[in-house]
């Protein structure tokens, strides 16, 4: 992910102008949000050491369905040096079971607690599996599936609305819209009053 955010960033590609350095945010399903709980400062410890990748040029993380840290015995301190505004999205059966593995939902709501800061907040939707978020053709939720989906695109923008314009608005107006299928509703975290243009109109 670091290595891919420097060709972006490299003045030779062609994406470099568009790229607004300050509003970089990392984004991860399953083990994609637990690399993106790494590079916004999640650590383990391996051989007694700390392990650890964080990228600060990453000001926010959308954590979905995120697995616990298999193997690791205090998630507090896993999570502790993590300190960016962060989304987590799951839903009432986000339930995981591979060979060897098996997370219950309630993992992914300690990863939410365990993490430090207040600049949070929490979706949980009403039913649906751990794959409801992708494009798997077997347990992806049926028809719940493209609205999951949806919601969750239009949530992480609303998000990204309260982290950089402080505007708690669009995420008011996201939890109205998609209250059918929510078991529970983000609350938008505390934000600095927005400046207020007070030039005189023409």
């Amino acid at each position: 992910m670091s290595f891919g955010l420097d060709r972006l960033l490299n003045r030779e590609n062609p994406f470099h102008a568009a790229m607004d350095r300050k509003r970089i945010v990392a984004a991860g399903h399953s083990y994609g949000a637990t690399t993106t709980l790494i590079l916004t400062g999640a650590q383990v410890i391996r051989d007694e050491k700390p392990l650890a990748c964080k990228d600060p040029r990453f000001k926010a993380s959308i954590v979905v369905s995120a697995p616990p840290f298999y193997g690791e015995t205090d998630l507090a301190a896993v999570l502790a040096m993590i300190d960016v505004p962060a989304l987590h999205v799951t839903t009432t059966e986000d339930t995981i079971r591979i060979p060897g593995r098996y997370s219950p939902v309630q993992d992914r709501i300690d990863v939410f607690n365990a993490i430090p800061t207040e600049r949070k907040a929490l979706v949980v939707f009403q039913g649906g599996s751990h794959s409801v978020f992708t494009d798997r053709s077997l347990r992806n939720g049926g028809q719940l599936n493209p609205l999951m989906k949806r919601a969750t695109a239009e949530v992480g923008l609303a998000f990204l609305d309260l982290v950089h314009r402080s505007d708690p608005v669009p995420m008011d107006e996201w939890s109205v819209t998609w209250k059918p299928i929510l078991a529970a509703a983000p609350v938008p975290f505390p934000v600095p009053p927005r400046n207020v243009d007070r030039r005189r109109r023409a």
